[in-house]
């Protein structure tokens, strides 16, 4: 379900090789600049969340990992996560939560379920932590339900991913 995926589409199979560089681009690319929209909520100057959104593209996991292209569609997708989600709770925003968690599980079913996890754990911190994360249990609810959305929206890739690996 990778978008990065989609773009080798048109291709032949023996250029494929030589598109790994531009999609490594792109993907790291991508990281920055999703990191970037995460980190400008949490600094005043706009260039610290630049360095900061080059400073996660270019982390030793991703580096290191070079070799699983795979590995990069999580590093790219997951600040939307984080960033819905305090766009939820924060601006009352509602919908981005149900997109990114489509994108995030259509794109890498494997690595969604440890996104999740790391969400959950984000949201309880950031409740506990921050006064200005205030939760009533009809938006708790209404959270879990573009999750729900989110998930289901997948279903196209998760169905018969599942059937695939149970079959």
């Amino acid at each position: 379900g990778s978008p990065f995926f989609w773009l080798t589409i048109p291709f032949p199979n023996e250029a494929v090789p030589y598109l790994m560089a531009p999609l490594f681009c792109l993907k790291f690319a991508v990281a920055a600049v999703t990191a970037t929209a995460f980190i400008r909520r949490f600094v005043s100057n706009k260039n610290y969340a630049i360095i900061g959104g080059l400073l996660y593209a270019f982390s030793g996991f991703g580096i290191y990992n070079i070799f699983f292209n795979h590995f990069h569609e999580v590093i790219a997708f997951f600040p939307l996560l984080l960033l819905s989600l305090e766009m939820f709770v924060e601006d009352g925003r509602r919908g981005p939560f149900a997109v990114a968690v489509f994108i995030t599980a259509f794109c890498n079913y494997f690595f969604f379920f440890g996104e999740v996890v790391f969400t959950v754990i984000y949201f309880f911190i950031r409740l506990t932590s921050s006064p200005k994360w205030k939760i009533k249990f009809k938006e708790f609810l209404l959270l879990f339900l573009e999750a729900v959305i989110g998930l289901l929206l997948a279903g196209a890739l998760l169905v018969p991913s599942l059937v695939t690996v149970l079959g």
